[in-house]
């Protein structure tokens, strides 16, 4: 068990936004365009929320419910709302909400892993394969000359084994 600390773990999330370009961006309407555009963030620090499950107050079920419902404000730019419940004098949880354009399932977990190392001070400097990068590396692909010959070489074999089990 570990007592966070609200402004190492804001030391943390900004490492771990410095390192995922999804993280470093905000997302708002501008003038003149339909729907958010994807904005450079300036700085701002992550800000962490606190609340405290060790006295007669709210019980952790209610915190973290709360916690829940405290999503990133978009229109403002967050794109991570950090809680830290005290739940003892040397222990806590953290909360964490992503906003959905920042992060899917998938990533959760790697950012989760980031942060802890973040927060011990352990995070590797290599830089992440990030996700614009899979963008290029799908659009070479794509674009490749023997792309087309791969795409029917996939959907002759898939039409071939469309009975075959997918393993889940």
């Amino acid at each position: 068990d570990v007592r966070i600390e609200p402004r190492r773990l804001e030391r943390a999330l900004a490492a771990v936004a410095q390192r995922h370009q999804s993280l470093r961006f905000a997302y708002r309407a501008l003038a003149g365009y339909r729907g958010l555009r994807q904005l450079e963030r300036s700085g701002e620090s992550i800000a962490v929320k606190l609340a405290d499950a060790t006295s007669a107050g709210p019980a952790l079920a209610e915190l973290l419910a709360a916690a829940r419902k405290a999503v990133p404000d978009i229109g403002a730019g967050q794109t991570i709302v950090a809680t830290i419940i005290h739940t003892g004098v040397s222990s806590s949880v953290i909360a964490l909400n992503v906003a959905a354009l920042a992060a899917d399932l998938a990533s959760l977990p790697l950012l989760w892993r980031d942060l802890g190392l973040a927060y011990d001070g352990k995070l590797d400097e290599e830089e992440v394969f990030q996700y614009s990068q899979y963008v290029e590396w799908r659009r070479d692909l794509d674009d490749d000359p023997e792309a087309a010959q791969g795409r029917a070489y996939w959907d002759d074999y898939l039409k071939r084994h469309a009975g075959a089990v997918v393993p889940q």
